[in-house]
Order: structure tokens, then sequence, then C-alpha cells
């Protein structure tokens, strides 16, 4: 039950049995908008837990236009800021911090989980309500698909859009409500440094945090019965080289190659296979090799809801098209060495054989053995690694994996390297883009002041990039398996 909206079910004509849910407004009319967006064909197939909660965000995302808009569209500037303001009211909460709520709807921080799930379905509502009333039918439109319309097209465009973009809150901000604009009723935006993983727990996090519960015996390689060598893997890639944590589930064995590691797009990327009935060599994009080869959608442009899910941000291209590529740019020899040295006892010893995709990353778990690993299975291991270490996750800290990333941006910062270079080794389309991960910290400006106060005219004052990420004596490598990269 929303404050200008309800939720009932009724029957569809198609599939039979089905039911989809109906949003009543508070006038005693039906939100037609919802109603065309529940009917689709993009939508059938979901669960009814689906259905249910894309009609309450659905539903919020109506009331807060009404209670911010007071049944018009006013200020132009207000309708094209609808969408930015509503998730920014999703996030934050509308409750100020004297206790008042100017739009009425005392709304609670939401989480980040369900954050993420609204603007999955959010972003496709808006595509379907601009679609069919935005320019082409604009005299049919209500107020609210006008503004519905107007603010997506305002989206688009944006280069950080909250809509758009994978993820513009940490989880640590839960709870943190952003001040209302007294002038316009808009949600002022949140800006800051990007919160760092400590450098002095990547050793322990790895050699550590990644040992596992009880030692295998089946794998045929002391290292790889020691460790969770997917774990391992995943988080050297994302602190050593940079990556998104939703990049490293599209990744198949072959796209490590001898000298270096690439990141196709999950859709477009190109790739050679050999067909099944002729044997020919072809070549086409891995949408076309996944659906021959394996009967498979790439991950990204699966249901939110499936566990396989994984989303994919548009990055910087090393190589446009046709092939549709970039390369992992590692910060670090050591990390690189660790994880090619890892790679090859994973591929020989780990990843089992004859599987039904050809996703680098696969669960060793009893339930889904062999299935391509999911987020969900990334995160529980990643914060058990944590909690091995006697560490929590906590955002505010960069005890995360986005925080991972956030490292290895500082870490170029701290080697004195051109915004440019920097720009391409994240892979950001944007050079703004980097700006939130390597914005110095309160700490790093008070010691280049000082040591530059210190300045001796006759020595030039370099900041020494930091090469010493590994310089630590691994208490759980007692047979010293990793001296050879160590040294």
């Amino acid at each position: 039950m929303g404050r200008f909206h309800t939720t009932v079910w009724v029957p569809v004509e198609t599939p039979p049995g089905q039911s989809i849910p109906l949003i009543v407004l508070d006038t005693g009319q039906i939100l037609y908008e919802a109603w065309y967006f529940f009917r689709a064909d993009g939508v059938r197939g979901h669960s009814s837990a689906w259905f249910e909660k894309a009609a309450r965000f659905i539903g919020s995302f109506y009331d807060y236009f009404r209670a911010t808009h007071k049944g018009s569209l006013g200020d132009k500037a207000d309708a094209d800021a609808f969408i930015d303001n509503c998730m920014s009211a999703f996030a934050y909460g509308t409750v100020q911090p004297d206790g008042t709520d100017p739009t009425g709807l005392f709304w609670e921080p939401w989480m980040p989980s369900k954050l993420a799930h609204a603007r999955s379905v959010l972003k496709d509502f808006c595509r379907t309500v601009t679609d069919l009333w935005g320019e082409k039918n604009p005299l049919s439109a209500s107020r609210f698909a006008l503004a519905t319309s107007s603010a997506f097209a305002r989206e688009q465009k944006q280069r950080h859009s909250k809509l758009f973009h994978l993820s513009f809150r940490d989880a640590g901000n839960h709870g943190k409500v952003k001040p209302l604009n007294a002038a316009r009723g808009a949600i002022v935006a949140r800006r800051g440094s990007a919160k760092v993983f400590p450098r002095r727990l990547i050793g322990p996090l790895l050699f550590e945090g990644c040992l596992r519960t009880r030692q295998a015996k089946d794998f045929g390689h002391p290292i790889a019965n020691k460790y969770n060598l997917t774990l391992m893997m995943a988080l050297t890639l994302i602190a050593g080289a940079g990556l998104r944590k939703s990049e490293i589930f599209h990744m198949f064995v072959d796209d490590v190659r001898t000298n270096r590691v690439h990141l196709y797009d999950p859709v477009l990327g190109q790739i050679s296979w050999r067909g099944k009935r002729t044997g020919k060599l072809v070549s086409g994009q891995r949408t076309q090799y996944l659906a021959e080869q394996f009967g498979r959608t790439p991950r990204s442009k699966l249901p939110y809801h499936d566990s396989e899910h994984a989303g994919w941000k548009s990055m910087l291209l090393d190589h446009g098209e046709p092939d549709f590529y970039a390369v992992a740019h590692w910060m670090n020899g050591r990390l690189r060495s660790l994880f090619y040295h890892l790679y090859r006892i994973y591929r020989d010893h780990v990843r089992p054989t004859g599987l039904d995709h050809p996703y680098l990353f696969v669960s060793l778990s009893h339930l889904d053995f062999g299935r391509p690993w999911s987020i969900g299975a990334f995160n529980e291991a990643f914060e058990a690694a944590l909690d091995r270490i006697g560490e929590t996750p906590d955002a505010n800290r960069g005890l995360n994996p986005h925080g991972l990333r956030h490292l290895y941006g500082q870490t170029l910062v701290d080697m004195s390297l051109p915004p440019v270079v920097i720009q391409q080794a994240m892979h950001h389309k944007s050079i703004e883009s980097q700006l939130v991960y390597t914005k110095p910290s309160f700490e790093r400006i008070k010691n280049m002041l000082d040591a530059a106060s210190n300045f001796d005219s006759d020595n030039d004052y370099v900041i020494p990039p930091n090469n010493g990420i590994l310089d630590y004596h691994w208490k759980s490598d007692p047979l010293n398996l990793f001296a050879h990269w160590n040294t």
C-alpha cells in the first residue's frame, strides 16, 4: 500500500492462469502505464514475486512524482531531473536531519540490493513509457508519462546517470539522508572520494582469507588443495588489474592469453569456433557463439533475478569494431605473475572439463558444481575471506570488492601516472569518471604537503611508486610454495 496507490492482482488473457498486478490510484483510476508495461512481451515469463516487487517499485516511482510535482509538471528543470531525484530519494530516504520531510513520504533509505533491483525494473519501465508516449505521441500522454519520458531522455544523455550506472551508492551510505534543496525540493547530489581497500590487507586477504576451510585432497596440486583458487584469481584481477567485479563473470577460459588478459564485450565481442555440424572455423559475436554451441544467452542479457545474471558497464575499449575488447593493465608485476601462476594450476587441476559453457570461473559447490560462478557466491566467499582475517564488510573503509578497484586507481595516482594513462588503464570512457576513484585522501594530502615543506632545492622531490604491496611473510605458506614470485 502506497500513499497514492494500492496494488491488486488481475488475470490476463495469456498465458492462461497467469495474473499480473494492477496499480489502482487514489483517484479510482488505474495506472495505465504500469498496466501496459506488465502486459508487454518483454516481461512475460517472470515469476509472481518479480511482478510483485516491480509493482512496488513502479508504485513508489509514481508516488514520488505525485508528492513532488503536486499534480502538475511545474518547472521544466524539475521535470527533467525527476528520475535522478527519485533514485536519490530511494537511496538516501526523504526524511531530513531535523525530522521533517517536504515530500510527505517519510521514506527510509533502501538497501543496495533493493535499489539495484528497482533500477533494473524502472529502466525498462521508463523505456516502455518513452517509446509509447514520448515524442511520437505526446498529446495522449498523462502528466506522469510526459515527466517520465522527458526525464528518461535526460538520463540517457547524462555521463553520471543514476539509472544507467551499475551502482551509484555504496552500501555503507545506508541510513544517511541527503538534504533537500529548499528552493526546488530536489535532492542534492553527494560527492566525495571513493573508499579504498587498505593496502596493508591485500596480502592477508589473498593468502589468509583465501585458505580453504578444510584442505582438499582431490585436485592433485598442493596449492589447489590449500587455497580457493577461484576466489584468489578473482581478487587478484580486481586488485591488480582494476577490473570491475561484474567483468570477471563474463570471461571465457581462452580470454586469458599467454601475455595478456582480454576483456570482451559479452554480446558483441568476437570469437572463433568450429561449427558442430561442419567442423569448419566460424567467426562471429559471442551472442551467436553461446547460442549455437551451448544454447545460452550472454549473462548480461539474462533476467536480473537469474542467479547467473552479471551486469556489464560500457568500457573504453582498446580494440573496437569488430573485436570489441579491452586489455587488462597490471599495476604490479608480482600480482600479474601470481595470477598467471594460479591460472595455470586452476586450468590444469581445478576447472572441470566437458562443461556446457565456456566461462572461466565456475562453482565447485556440490549443488552448483560446474555451473558459471555467480555474483552471489562470490560475495559470500569475499565476506568469508574478510572474516578469516578478522575484518567485516564496511564500504566506508573500502572493505568491499569495489574497494579493490579503488585501490588500483589510487595506486596509479600514487605512481604519478598521467590522467590519460589512468583513464586507459581503468577503461573509463570519460576522464572525469576516474576522479571519484582517485581523489586524494586527507592523509595523502597531508603527507604530500609535509614532504613538500621539507623540499630540498638540491634534490628533486619525487613521490615514489608503491612497489611493496606484497612485501609480506605468508604464515599460511610454510612450504614457501609462492617463493618463486615473491622474491
